[in-house]
């Protein structure tokens, strides 16, 4: 890990993962959206998410896996996101 990394600012590996945990508590729960989700484990989703910023934020290189669009298969539109984001 890098001294002053913007992971170790954050409060490293437990921080995101209450982040991804709260994040997908709702996104599961979002009606437009939970249907995406039904058949992946959300604990699966929110482990890679974690890695995925843990790896990009300087906690080190752990991810492995897809980019995010192409593990979930979500392309959301503009006016989509945007109503999705005034949720949270």
């Amino acid at each position: 890990m890098e001294d002053d990394s913007l992971f170790d600012l954050l409060g490293g590996r437990p921080t995101l993962e209450k982040v991804h945990k709260v994040f997908n508590d709702k996104l599961y729960e979002y009606l437009w959206l939970k249907w995406v989700f039904e058949e992946i484990d959300q604990k699966v989703i929110e482990n890679q998410q974690t890695d995925f910023m843990t790896s990009n934020m300087g906690g080190g290189k752990i991810y492995s896996g897809g980019f995010p669009k192409n593990v979930t298969g979500i392309c959301l539109s503009r006016r989509n996101f945007l109503t999705f984001g005034r949720k949270f």
